[in-house]
């Protein structure tokens, strides 16, 4: 198996494992930032490890400059994690998420030369708004979430398969 993918699998468990944790617990919350607050004081660190463990891979997937930002600004959110504290901790916290979210997709784009995720991303988000889903945050960060850890690890099974 290529490093490539057991650095995707590794993301994935991270994230199920943060979310699973958190909704089975405390249930869907505003944001998934959002779940920095409700967890006990002592498992504060959760959120950052969640945050540093899903960016880290992305380093070592690709030397790209695309997946590098994207990397760098969830690991922003991850030390900005007490964003209601005030403006310093919550313009990095906003800037970085939605920074993750934008240079990733346009990292698998340049990558993989597909905007689909993309595309998937606003549409399905899109009908979220629409719909006035409850925590709307939380669901579309999530989607974002499977989207890009989702798409760069078919893309890679692609490469393994060729």
């Amino acid at each position: 198996m290529k490093t490539e993918l057991i650095l995707l699998t590794i993301q994935a468990v991270i994230t199920a494992s943060y979310l699973m944790y958190i909704v089975k617990g405390f249930g869907v919350r505003p944001s998934i930032s959002e779940s920095y607050y409700i967890l006990h004081e002592k498992r504060r660190w959760m959120f950052w490890a969640f945050c540093w463990g899903v960016s880290l891979p992305f380093f070592f997937i690709y030397p790209n400059i695309w997946f590098f930002l994207a990397a760098s600004f969830f690991m922003l959110v991850g030390a900005a994690t007490a964003y209601r504290l005030n403006k310093l901790t919550r313009i990095p916290h906003v800037i970085g998420a939605s920074a993750t979210i934008i240079f990733a997709f346009i990292g698998i784009w340049v990558v993989y030369g597909t905007p689909i995720p993309a595309i998937c991303m606003i549409i399905i988000s899109g009908v979220f708004w629409d719909r006035a889903i409850k925590n709307l945050t939380w669901w579309v960060e999530v989607l974002a979430l499977l989207l890009i850890i989702g798409s760069v690890f078919i893309m890679e099974m692609f490469v393994v398969i060729n």
